[in-house]
């Protein structure tokens, strides 16, 4: 049986999964079982489902070829089920560690930055449409993502699609790996305070992980919950990294100005709602940067991004381009 995205990215998932288990095992965080047994079901089934549509053969080669694709879109959400918990779980267990804030030594980079994140924060906060557009460009990135991988399957550019999810996963892996040494309440709260003082916002932005964040750290046992896990990491800014992945994803195809532009309007987000400073975007710019090039550079992804013109924009070599 042949896996989509492939062999190496279920064996990272598995390494980071194990990872999760000891630090569970060992600490005094649980994870709710229920939720771990259905989410294993779900994996399991859709890797099984899956099989069986690429064993079967069609006499139509149309749909011999949107049964390819339809098994590696089921491949490729059991993977993206159980990598994204994976990594959430790792995420949290690396705020376990009650390492000094680094809040301080943030503004400190961030004054030698040409931007003033007050200034920001207020024209944010006094235009209401702006506000509104950048609140959920921030809060659709998940989906938007999705999207994306969906989209790449669909018109089947498998090698893009296989490209997006492990330089999505490693850059989601590194962005961790900085984080538990520069642990950060973020901008919004360091800066006020007191956040209740702050007006003309329906929810006050940028603090919705800091009760996950103070729990983690504050060693008291508690139980994780699938859809209850925020991002803990603020610098590098996640955020920013997956944007740019996204965006590197569809260079030189018909999509790319799109993509571009919602990356760009959802970076402006992060400073006010994902409460970065704006060295974390640069830091998490530059992270999503080296590890794209770094994966172009493989000999599996050469010419991945070579110049096409649009009719093969449509129709890359489908068949075959996936090898394992």
């Amino acid at each position: 049986m042949q896996l989509f995205p492939g062999r190496n990215a279920y064996l990272l998932v598995l390494i980071v999964a194990v990872v999760d288990a000891i630090w569970l095992a060992f600490s005094n965080v649980s994870f709710a079982g229920s939720e771990l047994v259905l989410l294993s079901v779900q994996v399991v089934f859709v890797i099984v489902l899956s099989t069986v549509i690429e064993r079967r053969t069609f006499s139509s080669p149309t749909m011999e070829r949107l049964s390819g694709r339809l098994v590696h879109f089921m491949q490729g959400i059991a993977f993206l089920l159980a990598a994204w918990v994976s990594l959430r779980i790792l995420n949290q267990a690396s705020m376990w560690f009650d390492l000094p804030y680094t809040d301080r030594l943030l503004i400190h980079w961030d004054g030698f930055l040409p931007v003033d994140w007050h200034s920001y924060f207020r024209f944010v906060q006094l235009n209401p449409g702006v506000q509104l557009v950048l609140d959920y460009s921030y809060t659709s990135l998940s989906m938007v993502s999705f999207v994306g991988f969906v989209l790449l399957v669909w018109i089947g550019d498998m090698k893009r699609a296989r490209y997006f999810m492990e330089t999505f996963m490693v850059v989601a892996l590194v962005c961790t790996a900085i984080g538990v040494f520069l642990p950060a309440k973020g901008a919004v709260a360091t800066y006020f305070g007191d956040v209740s003082s702050i007006a003309h916002f329906k929810t006050v932005p940028g603090v919705y992980a800091i009760d996950a964040l103070n729990q983690m750290r504050s060693g008291l046992p508690h139980t994780l919950h699938i859809g209850a896990m925020p991002g803990l990491t603020v610098f590098p800014s996640f955020h920013t990294a997956a944007g740019i992945v996204l965006a590197i994803s569809f260079w030189r195809t018909s999509f790319f100005p799109a993509v571009l532009a919602y990356t760009v309007v959802m970076i402006a987000a992060t400073p006010v709602f994902g409460a970065h400073y704006f060295i974390d975007l640069i830091a998490g710019t530059i992270v999503a940067c080296l590890i794209c090039a770094a994966f172009a550079f493989m000999p599996f992804y050469k010419g991945l991004f070579a110049r096409r013109d649009a009719e093969e924009d449509w129709e890359p070599a489908r068949e075959g381009a996936v090898s394992f």
